[in-house]
């Protein structure tokens, strides 16, 4: 008939659920033991809401929160700023100063470089990153008409 034999006839068995919440309480109530494997959609989609978290929160630590908004369409949309970053040289302030950039891409490169040594400085305490995300971060205010000077009120951030 063509059928493959086992001793396990669960093993051809493959289950879908609408979400990983539902897969996962079905498992449970049928005591499986589980294991998750995330596609590479879901770990983009995992980092895009991490580099948004983290967007939000340094505009908020810089003062510049009503810029949210407008900072997360541009890392949402940022395809031609990340070829871009390649083709950049390395300081902050000559992103800021490049006319061949508009506004938003200038955002999403910055706040993406920023994010990226978030990541290093969660992993490991590192001085250079430490200052580069500073520089960053006087673009940033820069960029938006804040001279580079920081707000008097925030305090300096610690690497997570």
């Amino acid at each position: 008939m063509g059928w493959t034999g086992g001793s396990d006839p669960l093993r051809q068995l493959a289950l879908s659920f609408p979400t990983l919440d539902a897969a996962l309480a079905y498992a449970k109530r049928q005591g499986l033991r589980t294991i998750v494997h995330h596609d590479a959609q879901s770990r983009r989609d995992q980092r895009d809401i991490a580099k948004r978290a983290f967007s939000d929160g340094t505009l908020r630590h810089l003062g510049l929160g009503r810029l949210e908004k407008s900072y997360g369409e541009a890392m949402a949309q940022a395809s031609r700023g990340e070829e871009a970053q390649r083709q950049l040289s390395d300081a902050p302030m000559d992103v800021v100063l490049r006319s061949d950039l508009s506004v938003n891409e200038k955002r999403s490169i910055l706040m993406n470089w920023a994010f990226d040594l978030h990541l290093i400085l969660q992993r490991q305490s590192d001085y250079a990153a430490a200052s580069r995300l500073s520089e960053i971060e006087e673009a940033v205010l820069k960029l938006e008409g804040s001279g580079g000077a920081r707000p008097v009120a925030a305090a300096p951030r610690e690497a997570a």
